[in-house]
């Protein structure tokens, strides 16, 4: 289980990276950026699935206390960044996106950096305790 979700952070750490390279630059490349934002918001769901259907349930019937609470936070956390991200990609269709290149790249940014936040708190947090209970149940 862990090493599938370290699996799905280097992924989308990847994914972001090249999305980061592209709206770096001053010209839009449509066809990459559509494609990029594609696989980013597949892996993001890959990884939004793994925790909500594996992590989550795993660690909250074994955990008790201020550690099960920091898992619940980071669960309950992810319905206003599903929010926010569902939001940033109505308000940018590929069209949009081409109007205003720019100002998605502006928004690009932000987003990006709100995810890179999220996947270093669910490292910082779910790693150590996922290692701990898995090497304790001897996988």
């Amino acid at each position: 289980m862990l090493a599938e979700l370290a699996s799905l952070h280097d992924l989308l750490d990847e994914r972001m990276a090249i999305m980061r390279r592209l709206v770096h630059e001053e010209q839009l490349q449509r066809e990459r950026v559509s494609f990029a934002r594609l696989e980013l918001s597949r892996c993001s769901s890959a990884r939004s699935r793994h925790l909500t259907e594996r992590v989550f349930p795993y660690l909250l019937a074994r955990l008790t206390g201020e550690e099960a609470d920091q898992v619940r936070q980071l669960q309950a956390a992810m319905v206003p960044i599903r929010a926010t991200s569902a939001a940033h990609v109505t308000r940018w269709p590929s069209e949009a996106v081409a109007a205003d290149w720019p100002s998605y790249r502006q928004a690009s940014h932000a987003i990006l950096a709100m995810m890179a936040a999220r996947i270093a708190e669910e490292r910082a947090i779910l790693y150590p305790l996922l290692k701990r209970l898995q090497h304790g149940e001897g996988r």
